[in-house]
């Protein structure tokens, strides 16, 4: 049914794409090269839609993105190759809305990818991890007026967090997995921090900016105190 949009996608995620974008601060043809793949995907998303996108704004748009995002990396981020390829898989998807993944089928497909691409069995969580930061976008904002505490305290109510984390009571503690906090905590910052420079909301961004750097560096502070105990964690941020 979504032969086309499955081949233009497949190709979008190949390594052979992905690779190309560690070679564009040095060639930025290379970066035309994956907007040339990024052009074929869409124009097979728009022959599908009822409402078709304005290509060439979306390419901009994208375009943007993954300036920003390599800027990232120059400055304050170092995540490893297959986190680097979730990080891809979200700049490719995250313009795309919310429900397109499960719109145009592409859950067990992104799964496969991901445990292809990375050698191991994690496509689900990271799946689930992506579709998660593709729908909250803007948590930034929170950091206009919240604390860190009471910024973590909100994330933790939100049951989708507590399922990616992994949380589970034993002996009347409740805890959170190690390694799924560790992919979850730097693919929020980094995306949160692209979803902030790429706003076209006219606010102070510097100013946000270092406060979700400060937010980070304390949650991670309290992390390394927490012993994997939600309490014990939050309580490291009062």
């Amino acid at each position: 049914m979504h032969r086309e949009i499955y081949e233009s996608f497949d190709s979008l995620v190949s390594e052979e794409t992905f690779l190309k974008i560690f070679s564009v601060s040095d060639d930025l043809s290379m970066l035309d090269k994956i907007m040339e793949v990024l052009s074929t995907f869409l124009h097979s998303v728009n022959a599908k839609n009822e409402k078709p996108f304005k290509i060439n704004d979306l390419l901009e748009m994208y375009k943007q993105d993954a300036l920003k995002t390599l800027s990232l990396f120059d400055e304050k981020f170092t995540i490893s190759h297959d986190q680097f390829y979730i990080l891809y898989l979200w700049v490719v998807l995250r313009r795309m809305g919310g429900n397109f993944i499960e719109e145009y089928g592409l859950n067990e497909h992104l799964v496969e990818k991901i445990n292809s691409y990375t050698q191991s069995n994690f496509g689900n969580f990271y799946t689930r991890l992506i579709k998660f930061l593709i729908s909250e976008q803007e948590i930034w904002k929170h950091f206009e007026t919240e604390s860190s505490y009471s910024f973590l305290e909100k994330l933790f109510e939100i049951e989708e967090v507590r399922e990616l984390l992994e949380f589970n009571w034993f002996d009347g503690i409740l805890w959170f997995k190690k390694e799924a906090f560790d992919e979850f905590f730097i693919l929020l910052e980094i995306t949160q921090t692209v979803s902030l420079m790429t706003t076209s909301k006219k606010i102070d961004t510097q100013k946000i900016l270092v406060k979700i750097q400060d937010c980070f560096h304390k949650i991670r502070k309290a992390y390394a105190f927490s012993d994997f105990k939600v309490h014990q964690f939050l309580e490291g941020l009062k």
